[in-house]
């Protein structure tokens, strides 16, 4: 499989791997009514933590922060759940995490469950949001053919994750006819400051690599799309 060894996800955290942190919430989500969510205490775990119950609130699952706790509780705490999600690399070195999904008796995921989350991810690639720095925004966001939202964000950030399920969902909708990006501003300051970002969610609008709208706040669905539509 491309994503699941032995012992589930694991992987150098970077970017990337916070963005299939959001795709295996989106698949697991379409499967698994409810999951519980828990980390460890590497620096990079909140980030995927917030990242994955993003996309199982995007597709309609009910996820639970569990917070920081061992592997063995979280399996225990599984039993309440349709499914867990812990956030761990275990004994990889410190730059490393990664996802173990665990069934509700407290055993991981088996290959068919494995694969089954695999094939929905790689299926569903193209209507996932894209992860921008401010290092590739020009070239993600500016020189977009397509008119694009951005989503700008971060980890601590409650309301963001009331809205993430909100982008994600239309992300789906406007496949190939809207750009959707997501941003995180504590790790790309400069791009938060070129548009003077003073408050979390903000979602700004671009068309022809201009801004051209701004959101503020953790809106519904029904304020987005009349903006969206009318950049079309």
């Amino acid at each position: 499989m491309q994503f699941f060894g032995t012992s589930g996800i694991r992987r150098v955290a970077d970017k990337n791997l916070i963005q299939l942190a959001l795709k295996v919430g989106l698949a697991v989500g379409k499967v698994y009514g409810s999951v519980v969510v828990g980390g460890d205490t590497r620096t990079s775990s909140e980030a995927m933590k917030h990242a994955l119950i993003s996309g199982l609130l995007a597709a309609g699952s009910r996820g639970s922060d569990a917070g920081v706790i061992p592997t063995p509780t979280l399996a225990f705490a599984a039993r309440e759940f349709d499914a867990g999600a812990m956030i761990t690399a275990s004994h990889n070195p410190p730059e490393y995490n990664g996802i173990k999904l665990l069934n509700p008796d407290g055993s991981a995921f088996g290959s068919a469950q494995q694969k089954q989350v695999e094939e929905m991810i790689l299926d569903g690639d193209e209507a996932v949001v894209t992860e921008v720095t401010d290092q590739d925004f020009e070239e993600e966001v500016i020189k977009s053919t397509l008119p694009v939202l951005v989503d700008l964000w971060a980890p601590w950030c409650g309301p963001c994750r009331i809205v993430a399920p909100v982008v994600d969902k239309l992300a789906e909708r406007y496949e190939g006819k809207f750009k959707f990006c997501r941003l995180n501003v504590d790790e790309n300051p400069q791009t938060a400051a070129k548009y003077r970002v003073m408050s979390i969610p903000t979602l700004i609008f671009f068309k022809g690599g201009e801004a051209v709208d701004t959101v503020i706040g953790a809106v519904p669905e029904r304020v987005l799309q009349p903006k969206i539509d009318g950049l079309l």
